[in-house]
């Protein structure tokens, strides 16, 4: 039975969060009167899209996980394979024999090492090949993790799933192990609105083995931000906590999460209000296993991604595939996920070689991706990145490809990626400036500046349209007016995007505008 038996040259489209949805255009089609077709759609989906086995317990042996394969189109769906892959020097190899089903191995027969040596992981109930589904339809695969000597880190194993979606349409889910030790792990920001009380239900998560035991939680208002001062003169804090257990245990096999309810309580209308929650935890014995920290806020935290370099361009290489390290940004204080990375055309000469192309990013991180085209590539094409930040639209953002710089490469960038405008009182105004450049080799010609949103911001310079030349850059100034409000009357949060349409090939530039009380 071997563990790399051949290689499947495959389009990979990899998914990251629960019940995520991947639709593709079906053949299916209805003739009208005038000449056009109705098409129908099938749509694939898995629950989950990435799968987590919990360390082995004291006396265990193995850990069952079920993927459910769900059909949620019109016309049916036809799932043509199921197997394990493991990637080697770039390359999707098939894991061959880790299948009941295909070994005919029946449930009943306990899984000694003798009868198939060489699977940590294996799988353990499928449907019969080819299987049709149905709208809303959905079949199971049980996976099985069976440690046969010490506890393996399965590495980039993968199950994968072939279907007729878009012709043929493979699918990607990860397997991986938990820590075997515990590691507590929650979203590193909750934000608030600026006005009246309310209340976030904050998840505090084990994501590794063994038991957790959060210990104390405690919030401290933030350097900078606004002191409340109740009647008697004393400093009181506009956030509070509870929570139905404490301390908490928190255990991947039983309990693994505990719920903490934050709870912002405005004293005044100075704000914005920021302060920063404490989380201690422990191991079962007492051993720290550190303090996460999360940012309480008023002020919007909108999730922008940026994209660099854009757009992507590779040299000329006659005889070697070359690659470009792409930074993918979030500019926002909220984590937000890229969901897949692929590349138009299809069969094109760009791809990422492999590398996981589904993944969140904190806020203020960064994540890298090597970009790779083929040995004497040429010609253009596009990176299609699916996210969920703000600024993504349709949940794309599409970065052209080049091979070579060529004598045209029209490019325009901007300085900042958002603007704030906090804390400008009523009938006042503030003014705040970026920096548009033409980076390309050739002329960018600006079309049109324009805002999307509240309509409380307006250009009070750099907004004409018109050519800059290659290394020409021009100040563009923004103002924010807050709308007048009644004596003792809360203040509103104020967004908006700056759109500066162009013939760059990186498409339109977007600039985030926000205002907080």
């Amino acid at each position: 039975m071997n563990l790399t038996s051949f290689t499947r040259p495959l389009k990979l489209a990899q998914g990251l969060l629960g019940a995520l949805t991947l639709s593709a255009l079906t053949l299916s089609a209805i003739g009208c009167d005038d000449g056009l077709k109705e098409t129908k759609s099938s749509s694939i989906s898995f629950e989950p899209t990435n799968v987590s086995f919990a360390p082995l317990e004291r006396g265990q042996t193995y850990r069952d996980e079920l993927v459910k394969i769900r059909h949620g189109g019109e016309a049916p769906l036809t799932v043509t394979n199921i197997y394990l892959a493991k990637y080697e020097f770039g390359e999707l190899v098939e894991i061959e024999g880790c299948d009941r089903v295909t070994e005919g191995i029946e449930n009943t027969q306990i899984l000694v090492p003798e009868v198939l040596p060489s699977c940590n992981l294996l799988i353990t109930e499928r449907p019969e090949l080819p299987v049709t589904l149905d709208n809303n339809n959905f079949e199971q695969v049980m996976l099985t993790f069976r440690p046969l000597l010490e506890q393996p880190d399965l590495g980039n194993v993968s199950l994968i799933v072939e279907s007729d979606a878009n012709g043929m349409f493979v699918e990607e889910i990860p397997l991986t192990v938990s820590s075997s030790s515990p590691q507590i792990n929650g979203d590193r920001v909750i934000e608030f609105a600026s006005t009246g009380m309310n209340t976030a239900n904050y998840l505090v998560r084990n994501e590794g083995g063994g038991r957790l035991i959060v210990t104390n939680v405690r919030i401290e208002r933030n350097e900078g931000s606004p002191a409340f001062i109740d009647a008697s003169g004393m400093e009181q804090s506009e956030f509070s906590w509870d929570s139905t257990c404490f301390p908490c245990t928190l255990d991947m096999t039983e309990s693994p999460y505990m719920s903490i309810q934050v709870t912002y309580t405005p004293g005044d209308d100075q704000g914005p209000d920021k302060a920063t929650m404490f989380i201690d935890s422990t191991t079962e014995a007492g051993e720290p296993l550190g303090t996460m920290e999360v940012l309480l806020t008023t002020e919007s935290t909108p999730r922008t991604l940026t994209i660099n370099p854009n757009p992507i361009v590779f040299e000329p290489q006659p005889n070697q595939e070359d690659s470009v390290l792409v930074s993918f940004v979030n500019n926002g204080l909220s984590n937000l996920n890229v969901l897949g990375v692929t590349f138009e055309p299809e069969q094109g000469p760009f791809s990422t070689r492999g590398e996981q192309t589904s993944f969140a990013i904190p806020g203020g991180g960064i994540y890298e991706l090597n970009v790779m085209s083929d040995a004497g590539a040429s010609g253009v094409g596009t990176m299609v990145v699916r996210t969920d930040a703000e600024n993504a639209e349709g949940g794309e953002l599409r970065i052209p490809i080049r091979v070579g710089g060529g004598d045209a490469l029209p490019l325009l960038e901007a300085s900042v990626s958002s603007l704030t405008f906090d804390g400008v009182a009523p009938n006042e105004s503030a003014e705040a400036s970026l920096t548009l450049t033409s980076n390309g080799t050739t002329p960018v010609t600006i079309s049109a500046l324009r805002f999307e949103g509240d309509e409380v911001f307006e250009l009070v310079s750099g907004g004409e349209a018109g050519a800059l030349n290659a290394g020409e850059s021009r100040e563009v100034v923004v103002k924010f007016t807050r709308p007048d409000a009644a004596p003792g009357a809360p203040l509103n949060s104020y967004a908006a995007t700056l759109k500066v349409e162009s013939d760059s090939l990186g498409g339109d530039v977007d600039v985030t505008l926000s205002a907080a009380p």
